[in-house]
Parts: C-alpha cells; structure tokens; sequence
C-alpha cells in the first residue's frame, strides 16, 4: 500500500484543511530545523542530500521530501508497505 501526507502548520485549531484560510499557513522552518525534527523521530532515517531521507521502519518506509517546504510550508511524506507509521508521523507533528 501507498499513500502520500503533506505535514503543514497551520494557525488556530484543527479543522479540516477546506476551512483553512491561506493566510492561516505558517512556516514549520527552515530545512535545518525541519530535518532535525526528523532525526529525532526517525534517527536511523538515510540522508540523500538535506533535502531528502527515507526511514526504513517495521513494514513500512517513509520518504521525507522539502521540495515544498518554501513555496508552501509543507513537508510531504510518501509512505509505503503494511504497517502502521501513523504513530510515528504524528510525533514527528509534535515536534
């Protein structure tokens, strides 16, 4: 199985991303500070570039891409296998 998620921040209370404004956006930071989120969550992600990791985790990978971080606050993940990286991700959105 295949899916992708885009981690944002956003101002206010969560809703659903219909009802928020483009002015509710906020950064999550500089590359650095984004990648470093990352190592703490996934320490044995692989580094391609500073703009690229894949976490290799039980029954599941997970590629981390920036491409977007500047243009459009976002990070997107592109999650792949059977197990579940849902805990995993949201500790990284804590972060």
């Amino acid at each position: 199985m295949s899916w992708d998620v885009a981690i944002v921040r956003i101002r206010g209370e969560f809703r659903p991303i219909m009802e928020v404004e483009s002015e509710d956006y906020l950064p999550l930071g500089d590359e650095a500070a984004v990648a470093a989120a990352i190592s703490l969550v996934f320490p044995s992600a692989q580094w391609s570039g500073s703009a690229w990791a894949v976490y290799y985790g039980p029954d599941f990978e997970i590629e981390f891409g920036f491409e977007h971080l500047a243009s459009s606050n976002s990070v997107l993940l592109h999650v792949h296998g059977s197990g579940d990286p849902i805990p995993s991700i949201l500790g990284l959105t804590e972060r």
